[in-house]
């Protein structure tokens, strides 16, 4: 196909998902965006059964930090929650690495939602 051809969302999944994950530099994370209810933990499901990957989402995270009785940061993030406000993204990278980090840095396929 030329550059100007659309290219098909199957072929552009396979192109994006068969890249081996060099273990010598971490995880392989993709992060899957968008609105409330738009389909993205679907669409994660699809991709996890597909290609292998773990999926994680930012906010199942941040609930359970902030039901953990021994959280540093479960306050502030219920106070954040609580106010519709967005948790300090430094927060959210630190609970995402924590749990790629138990479930196996080296060579893990993560999906990120939220």
């Amino acid at each position: 196909t030329d550059e100007s051809s659309p290219v098909a969302i199957g072929d552009f999944l396979g192109w994006i998902f068969s890249e081996t994950p060099d273990p010598t530099v971490g995880p392989d994370v993709v992060f899957v965006l968008g609105g409330p209810g738009c389909g993205k933990g679907t669409f994660c499901t699809k991709i996890v059964e597909r290609f292998g990957y773990r999926h994680l989402s930012a906010g199942d995270l941040l609930r359970a930090e902030r039901n953990r009785p021994d959280s540093e940061v479960g306050a502030l993030i219920e106070s954040k929650i609580r106010e519709g406000k967005l948790v300090p993204s430094e927060i959210t990278v630190s609970l995402v690495e924590q749990e790629m980090r138990r479930q196996g840095w080296e060579g893990g396929k993560y999906l990120v939602d939220g």
